[in-house]
Parts: C-alpha cells; sequence; structure tokens
C-alpha cells in the first residue's frame, strides 16, 4: 500500500514537472509574440505580462519545486556542513529538515487563506484583460504541499537511520534516468 502511495506521489510529481517545464516553454513563446508584435508591428498582446506573471510563473515555479527537491538541485549552504563530523551531520540533518517543513507548512496555509479568499471574492486581475486569479493563487500551496509531502519523506527516512540521499533526495543522475 505504501509502495503504490509513493508511486502515485512520484507519478504526480513528474507530471507537475511536465506542466512546470510547459509553462517555461509558454512563457517564451508568449513573451517573444508580444514582443515582436510590441516592436514590429507596433501591436503588443493585451494581458499577456499580467498573464505570464501571475499564472504562468507561479506554475512554473510551484509546480517544480518538490521535484527539483528530490533531484539535490536545490541551492544549499555547504561551507559549514563539510567540515563537520558525520555524527554532527546525523543529527543537523532532521532538525533541518523539519524546519524547511516547518516554513514550507506556513508558507502552505498562508497561500491557501488567499487561494480561498480570491476564489470567494471572484478576485480578478487588474491588467488590460480582467481573469480570475483563484486558480493562480492554488498552484502556491499546492505546490508546498508537494515539496511539505517529499521534505517528510525524507525526514521520516533521516530519522530511521537512512542516508541523506535516500527517501526524499535522490543524486542528480537518478532523477535523469527516471525521467
Amino acid at each position: 500500500m505504501l509502495k503504490r502511495l509513493s508511486k502515485a506521489f512520484d507519478a504526480v510529481e513528474n507530471a507537475c514537472l511536465y506542466v512546470s517545464a510547459a509553462c517555461a516553454g509558454l512563457i517564451m513563446v508568449m513573451v517573444s509574440a508580444d514582443a515582436m508584435g510590441r516592436y514590429l508591428f507596433n501591436r503588443p498582446i493585451k494581458g499577456v505580462t499580467e498573464f505570464v506573471e501571475e499564472y504562468l510563473m507561479a506554475m512554473m515555479i510551484f509546480l517544480a519545486l518538490s521535484a527539483t527537491n528530490r533531484s539535490g538541485y536545490h541551492l544549499k549552504v555547504e561551507l559549514l556542513e563539510k567540515h563537520f563530523p558525520r555524527r554532527v551531520k546525523a543529527v543537523l540533518d532532521p532538525v533541518i529538515e523539519l524546519l524547511g517543513l516547518g516554513i514550507l507548512l506556513l508558507i502552505m496555509v498562508a497561500s491557501w487563506e488567499s487561494f480561498v479568499r480570491a476564489a470567494e471574492t471572484g478576485e480578478l486581475s487588474v491588467g488590460m484583460v480582467a481573469y480570475p486569479l483563484a486558480p493562480a493563487y492554488f498552484f502556491v500551496p499546492f505546490g508546498c504541499a508537494l515539496i511539505s509531502i517529499r521534505m517528510l519523506r525524507h525526514l521520516l527516512t533521516l530519522v530511521r537511520g537512512g542516508s541523506p540521499h535516500d527517501g526524499g533526495h535522490a543524486g542528480r543522475d537518478q532523477i535523469v534516468e527516471e525521467l
């Protein structure tokens, strides 16, 4: 059962990564088309800047958080860590993971409240084209929930005495093989 849940989570995480990559491509196409329209024909595409900022950037960033964490590509300050003995690292790794998880949960709760408020009030964008913002707000708590699950899996592995690279943070080569 737990293995099936883990596989399902990994599938959702990979799907989110592909949607994130598609958003990056769409941003490039939309911004390029807008720039060409603006400078070649003096006719920019209405609402592109706002839509990219409010929807596509949020989707691109927050849908990729968990997969980025899994791959080990998040920036990490190792200036002091490399000088710590193995036992100190074994104590610090779960503490740091727990602190990060706590911060992400706070962000998730606050952003969920923003999503609910936007959905209840029917909040619209203030740009040239008015569209609902609630769906865009949803991607922040959703992405935070995904990475929180990933970090919780990693934390449980660390607490059980597993390697810092098991249960949540794959090596960079491993993530490429998985995709």
